[in-house]
């Protein structure tokens, strides 16, 4: 996992905030191919360090860890009222050119585990108010490093999301989304959290 990661140069890390994440009234995310985002609503990353979380992202990254920000927010993606954490990480040793990945992490006795991880995603994060296989489905945007900027459906699995936007589904021309996009913060005010403060 942590040599995939770093040979993909992304990672990103998601999370749903409770408390200090607030709905931000923004301008709709992007129009692309006639797609309509004027019903998703903007979630700002949440704010608070967690301790639990911070050890599960430098279990996944190793040394690297050391050079990470993130943002994260707390989502119930499987509606047993137990929130997952999206979390979106930043580091020029773990990003490439199109984006960093997205991991989502569940809550057990131990700590947070990793469930899912995404690759070569950008922020924000949309969940969509349907399900597969009992998790809300996601739309991820993809753009940069030569790609046509677009948004891609990730359904899960029974075990995980895809670990590519691109081995989702392209989201249909003209259709209308509806559903919360999560860590849709301006990184000029809001430099996500340091895992190295």
């Amino acid at each position: 996992m942590r040599v995939f990661l770093l040979f993909m140069g992304s990672l990103i890390i998601l999370q749903t905030g409770i408390f200090s994440a607030i709905a931000s009234p923004k301008e709709p995310l992007p129009s692309i191919r006639g797609i309509d985002m004027k019903n998703v609503e903007s979630i700002n990353s949440d704010t608070k360090r967690d301790a639990e979380i911070d050890r599960a992202i430098r279990a996944q990254l190793g040394e690297v860890s050391k050079t990470v920000r993130y943002y994260y927010n707390r989502v119930d993606l499987n509606g047993d009222r137990n929130p997952e954490i999206i979390a979106y990480v930043v580091s020029k040793h773990v990003c490439g050119k199109s984006g960093c990945p997205t991991m989502i992490f569940q809550k057990t006795a131990r700590g947070y585990k990793l469930i899912s991880q995404t690759l070569v995603t950008n922020k924000p994060i949309i969940v969509t108010d349907k399900k597969t296989n009992g998790w809300q489905d996601m739309i991820f945007s993809t753009s940069g490093g030569g790609a046509k900027p677009n948004y891609w459906l990730l359904k899960f699995d029974g075990r995980r999301y895809p670990e590519s936007p691109y081995l989702g589904k392209e989201v249909a021309t003209n259709s209308v989304i509806k559903g919360k996009a999560y860590m849709n913060d301006d990184t000029t005010s809001n430099s996500g959290i340091s895992l190295d403060p």
